[in-house]
């Protein structure tokens, strides 16, 4: 038997969050502003979810380095 707790909540966060940005992508293609003017607002709005989305992972990943180093810490103990 497979041990899928969880996957349900992040596949759920994941439609949500794609659902989200597809509805704003639309949004912003059918706004009434020049074809210009809207790439140059997607251009900054995608420059800025890029930044935002790299220092979310830089941060996940010192945490997971956090973890990993505490877990070998304590293995290294109870050997």
């Amino acid at each position: 038997m497979d041990d899928d707790r969880g996957s349900g909540g992040l596949a759920i966060l994941g439609a949500f969050i794609l659902g989200g940005l597809v509805g704003a992508g639309i949004a912003l293609l059918t706004a009434p502003k020049s074809g210009r003017d809207t790439r140059e607002h997607v251009g900054r709005w995608a420059s800025e979810k890029y930044g935002k989305a790299g220092e979310k992972l830089s941060q996940v990943g010192e945490r997971v380095r956090d973890k990993v180093r505490e877990k070998l810490h304590q293995a290294e103990e109870q050997v």
